[in-house]
């Protein structure tokens, strides 16, 4: 399936757009077949195949994770795909079923309209809500708008980038590694790759009566699979038994996160949950966010980290400061690195110049270090970029 898709639209990964579509076809139409595993067709099967949008680029899956004032927030998910449909998932947490939204998109350059139309298979709106939003590398970000998004507008990440450790969430480490070591009880979301669809999104509930159930997402537009068990931590060591597994899921409780010992990204860095209420309170914030990594064909000690800031480095006869700063530590981890480096943007003068420095350390040695200038966010400059670092043997 994914060979069609490329020839078709020249992107392997839109294929889950040809999956809907036939299934949707084949709903009304007894010639095509449904398709329920992408990976096996047979021979004179019926494809119906959607047109391809007018901003290829911005077609994939995005997350945004969000506050609420009346649940624990909201998961939200955003499909905007190949035939130029809309599906909006709005999930708060609350055990309530999710609330589902559809439409349309359009797009041209950077530009990304959204018009949503109707509940899905109910209520149809008698004007579309309609939002725009700018298409940024693997952002998708809206302008501040009461009427909407409320005030701080809304920055959906593309599912892809997350999943695969191009970028992380909006989170501070600091503040969640606080809130888990007073109670770890609470709501945590992963992601990663699969290989059968587009992706695994993760929710894992830890209530506080030691009861926990682990939530599933293909999000391929089947429901999720739900399960259930318990859960106790022990030595900085979390175990969650579900129902039906063999044998019980470990975490280590370490730097803000969840570290699975269990689940892998391409069988390297460990998945990674992080606490949800930390996720959505920064996730009005700005941020400077990418990837840090180097060229030089050298594997990381397990002991070392990565410390990113963002520096103010307008006065040439004094000291960079420090505006903004996070510690990653590896744990066998290796590059590249995801980012977010939150800032105020009362704070910023226009005039002033800001940049990302970076280094990697390992028992008080210093293994790589930022060698050029990489200014963000005034004066033109990105608030999303990649920083690639030099051994300091060079």
């Amino acid at each position: 399936m994914s060979k069609i898709a490329e020839k078709q639209y020249g992107d392997p990964l839109t294929y889950p757009a040809i999956v809907e579509a036939t299934n949707a076809k084949a709903a009304e139409d007894s010639s095509f077949a449904v398709i329920s595993d992408p990976n096996v067709l047979e021979a004179g099967q019926k494809l119906w195949l959607p047109a391809a949008p007018q901003n290829q680029a911005a077609v994939g899956i995005y997350k945004a994770l969000l506050p609420a004032a009346s649940s624990p927030g909201i998961d939200s998910t955003l499909y905007l795909n190949i035939d130029s449909t809309v599906r909006q998932v709005e999930d708060y947490l609350n055990g309530e079923p999710a609330i589902v939204e559809v439409g349309n998109w359009r797009g041209a350059g950077s530009q990304v309209e959204v018009s949503l139309s109707g509940r899905e298979g109910g209520t149809v709106y008698a004007a579309p809500n309609i939002n725009t939003f700018t298409l940024e590398g693997d952002t998708l970000a809206t302008t501040p708008d009461e009427d909407n998004y409320g005030s701080l507008g809304r920055k959906y990440i593309r599912f892809e980038a997350l999943a695969t450790g191009q970028q992380t969430v909006a989170y501070n480490p600091a503040e969640a590694a606080q809130a888990m070591s007073q109670n770890l009880a609470g709501i945590y979301k992963g992601f990663s790759p699969a290989a059968s669809c587009c992706g695994l999104d993760w929710t894992l509930f830890l209530n506080t009566d030691s009861k926990a159930s682990l939530k599933s997402d293909y999000l391929n537009g089947e429901a999720p699979i739900v399960e259930a068990g318990t859960w106790t931590l022990s030595d900085n060591t979390l175990s969650v038994t579900l129902a039906d597994a063999q044998s019980a899921y470990t975490f280590q409780v370490a730097d803000g996160v969840l570290i699975s010992n269990d689940f892998s990204i391409f069988g390297e860095a460990p998945l990674r949950l992080y606490r949800f209420d930390v996720a959505a309170r920064n996730a009005g914030k700005a941020f400077v966010s990418g990837t840090v990594s180097y060229l030089q064909r050298m594997a990381l000690p397990p002991q070392a980290s990565l410390t990113v800031q963002l520096v103010d480095v307008s006065r040439a006869d004094a000291p960079a400061e420090v505006i903004s700063e996070q510690v990653i530590p590896a744990n066998g981890q290796q590059v590249p690195f995801a980012f977010a480096l939150p800032y105020d943007p009362t704070a910023i003068d226009p005039v002033h110049t800001y940049a990302i420095q970076s280094r990697i350390e390992a028992d008080g040695k210093l293994l790589f270090i930022t060698t050029r200038i990489y200014n963000v966010i005034t004066r033109g400059n990105p608030t999303t970029l990649e920083v690639i670092m030099e051994s300091v043997g060079n």
